[in-house]
C-alpha cells in the first residue's frame, strides 16, 4: 500500500495541476490538508476511481474581506469500513498571529478504517494548530492518539507544525501567545518521546518538509512493528510551500 501526505497550501491557486505529481505515484491513499472547496469539487466530479471525505481545517479572512476556507481530506480507491472526523474541543486561539492573519483552525481531524492485503489499518489524517504553542498541539496530539484502535495499525499523516525551541521561541513566542512555560520548550523532542511512548515511527526524521524554514512539519508515523520502503520526499513543492512525502507499506 503506497501512502502520500500533502499540505496543498490554501492560496495554492491551481491545487488540482499541483496533485498530478502524486497521482503519477498511483498512491493507495493520500491524505491532504489545506485542501479547497474547489479541488474537493474537481475530485469529485473528475476523479470516479476514487472515494474521498473531508472535513474543516482552518479558515483565513483576507484584508479584501473574502474568507478561505480549506478541508482536510482523504482520498482512495479501496473499501472504506469506517470513515469519522472529530472536533478538538479547546478555546479558540486568540495569538497576536492568528488575529494578524485572520486564521481561525478548526481543529478537527479525520480518520478511515480500510483492509489492504488481510491487514487492518486506520489511517488519521490531521493538521494541527500553527499559530500557538506547543501545549496545544500536544493536547491536539493527544486527542488523536485516544482514538487509535488496538485492533489495527494506526497510521497518523498530515502537518504537525513541530517548530519551537528555545532559541526561536524568545523571537516569535510573542506573536504565537506562547505562556511563559513554553518559552523553554524544544517541541521536537517532546514530539519525539511522544511517538516513542506510542510505539509509532518517525519514517521521515530530520527530512526537511517545509523548505522556507528548513524544517520537518509534515509527518507519516507508522507503528515500530509494520514494515516499508520507497519513503521519499519530493524535490520540489509543485505549487504548495510544503513537500509531499510517500511511503510504501509492505505488511
Amino acid at each position: 500500500m503506497t501512502i502520500v501526505s500533502w499540505n496543498l497550501k490554501i492560496d495554492n491557486i491551481d491545487q488540482i495541476k499541483s496533485l498530478s505529481e502524486v497521482l503519477a505515484l498511483n498512491p493507495d491513499v493520500i491524505c491532504l490538508q489545506e485542501a479547497t472547496q474547489e479541488t474537493i469539487a474537481t475530485i469529485r466530479t473528475e476523479w470516479q476511481d476514487w472515494d474521498i471525505f473531508e472535513c474543516l481545517d482552518c479558515h483565513r479572512s483576507l484584508r479584501s474581506g473574502v474568507i478561505q476556507t480549506a478541508f482536510l481530506c482523504i482520498l482512495t480507491k479501496h473499501d472504506i469500513e469506517a470513515h469519522e472526523s472529530y472536533k478538538i474541543h479547546c478555546d479558540p486561539v486568540k495569538s497576536l498571529l492568528a488575529r494578524r492573519l485572520g486564521i481561525k483552525e478548526a481543529r478537527e481531524f479525520q480518520f478511515i478504517d480500510v483492509e489492504v492485503n488481510n491487514t487492518k489499518y486506520r489511517i488519521f489524517n490531521v493538521h494541527l494548530e500553527v499559530a500557538s504553542g506547543s501545549i496545544r498541539r500536544q493536547a491536539e496530539f493527544a486527542e488523536v492518539l485516544s482514538n487509535f484502535d488496538e485492533a489495527r495499525a494506526n497510521l497518523v499523516c498530515g502537518d504537525f507544525n513541530i517548530f519551537t525551541r528555545p532559541i526561536l521561541n524568545l523571537i516569535t513566542g510573542w506573536a504565537f501567545g506562547f505562556s511563559l512555560r513554553e518559552y523553554l520548550v524544544n517541541e521536537r523532542r517532546v514530539f519525539t518521546k511522544l511517538f516513542a511512548k506510542s510505539q509509532l515511527t518517525n519514517v521521515f526524521k530530520r527530512r526537511v518538509t517545509y523548505p522556507r524554514f528548513r524544517l520537518q512539519l509534515d509527518h507519516i508515523l507508522v507503528p515500530v512493528t509494520i514494515k516499508y520502503e520507497n519513503h521519499f520526499v519530493a524535490r520540489k513543492t509543485f505549487g504548495s510551500d510544503h513537500k509531499f512525502l510517500s511511503l510504501k507499506i509492505l505488511n
